[in-house]
């Protein structure tokens, strides 16, 4: 079997067995490749004795006890599936059992207690990942990888963002995301490349823990990017890349960020189905608003019907994947899309988001990016409003917002000024960075709490 983590992870054992490599700033202690491996035999016990093809979960905080812990799982031949350590217990267990998982792992620094579930069937021998989709359009749901899948993801990212082994990956990202997993998580087992396995959420904290590891690459998502460049910080001289995904960043906190930090922020779009699809690749893009970059290496993309963006490579999921092609997976994005001549990828809505209001078809996605072009509007989200066939929209204004109503009566018409309008500091998202629909509809419905 093609074991490319595992066989990258015994090399840099052999080659650097007490060289400092993961930072763990909750406790401060640097951990060599021996000192983990020697965490992961600890682990072991823990596991099924026939591990091999059975789901095993762990609920943990980015830590040398997460790296452990995944490692100890590919090493016994199950299927490493990260749950998000904001999960409770019963939400965790709940997600676990309906991916037919027979253990949870849990605790902290060092895996402290096995939850058993009901005895499970192995799923298959040839799988070695579980990642659940951050649910944006619905409940979460799993897609099971192999281990080779997950290296070439890691492999496309190393090739296109250029991360290098002597690079220090500064993780506050979760590890068992997606973003984390093909970001952090590959390089760290595939080259070597060093890892910080951070927590805070405080942005100043944040930057600061930055400074002190000698973070050189920094992925992350638009909330965090757009803290950051409100704030008076010292410069990280060592920091020469910053990735944002998750969500769209806005432009002028783009160029804000720059004018700050002097680094510029590079647009990334990836799934949890596919990994890494376009990357900015200059970090021109982001300043500008219109792309998320171009294909990444390794990547295919095609545009099909209804502007929807296939993407092929040997990243994408192959397992139950009725649109594999031999060894490479195939995947349908919900996403609409245009290509620029230049081949950077163009977001232009999502499939699914026009609605139907008085026999009218509203394009939900085209009035968010109409209401972007104002100059007063930093962002737009619409939102339908399924108990009235009507619409609402969270607007975060970059001027006074005295004229938003009349601008919206002037600019569409009746049929499309949206029926509830709320202005925010900033659109909700999860800790993923992606959109929180529900948090939205809180905010339209004056229950949630307008920041």
């Amino acid at each position: 079997m093609n074991r490319p983590l595992l066989e990258g992870w015994n090399n840099l054992l052999a080659r650097r067995p007490d060289a400092p490599i993961l930072h763990d700033v909750a406790t401060g202690v640097p951990c060599t490749p021996s000192q983990l491996d020697d965490m992961a035999g600890r682990i072991r016990p823990m596991l099924p004795e026939r591990a091999a093809g059975r789901i095993i979960a762990f609920r943990l905080p980015n830590s040398a006890g997460w790296v452990a812990a995944f490692l100890a799982i590919l090493r016994s031949g199950g299927v490493a599936m990260p749950l998000d350590a904001s999960l409770t217990s019963i939400q965790a267990a709940d997600l676990a059992k309906e991916a037919g998982v027979e253990r949870i792992l849990e605790g902290d620094m060092e895996v402290a207690r096995v939850v058993r579930l009901d005895e499970a069937a192995r799923i298959s021998r040839r799988l070695a990942v579980a990642k659940t989709t951050s649910g944006s359009t619905g409940r979460p749901k799993v897609c099971f990888f192999r281990e080779c899948e997950l290296a070439a993801d890691g492999q496309n990212i190393i090739a296109t963002m250029g991360i290098r082994p002597d690079d220090v990956n500064f993780g506050h990202i979760p590890f068992g995301h997606s973003y984390g997993l093909g970001n952090l998580i590959a390089p760290f087992f595939l080259q070597g490349t060093p890892l910080v396995a951070a927590r805070a959420s405080i942005p100043r904290v944040l930057w600061q823990e930055i400074l002190d590891s000698g973070a050189t690459v920094l992925p992350t998502v638009p909330d965090v990017v757009r803290a950051l460049a409100s704030l008076d910080l010292p410069r990280a001289p060592r920091l020469r890349r910053v990735i944002s995904a998750g969500a769209r960043l806005d432009p002028g906190v783009a160029r804000r960020f720059l004018e700050r930090h002097g680094r510029g922020v590079h647009n990334f779009l990836g799934t949890s189905e596919t990994g890494a699809i376009a990357y900015d690749r200059k970090g021109h893009a982001s300043l500008r608003g219109e792309a998320v970059g171009t294909p990444v290496e390794g990547v295919r993309l095609t545009v099909g019907r209804s502007a929807r963006l296939w993407v092929e490579s040997r990243a994408v999921f192959t397992h139950r994947n009725r649109n594999r092609v031999g060894g490479v997976g195939r995947f349908l994005l919900r996403d609409k899309v245009a290509m620029a001549p230049n081949g950077e990828v163009m977001l232009i809505g999502r499939s699914g988001r026009v609605i139907k209001i008085g026999g009218r078809r509203v394009d939900l996605g085209a009035f968010e990016q109409r209401c972007r072009r104002n100059p007063d509007i930093d962002d737009c989200l619409a939102i339908p409003l399924v108990e009235d066939r009507s619409f609402g929209a969270l607007f975060v204004m970059r001027n006074a917002s005295g004229r938003l109503a009349q601008w919206l009566r002037e600019s569409f018409p009746a049929w499309m000024v949206p029926r509830t309008v709320r202005v925010v500091r900033r659109i909700p998202v999860d800790d993923r960075g992606k959109i929180s629909v529900a948090a939205a509809r809180e905010l339209l419905s004056g229950q949630g709490e307008r920041e």
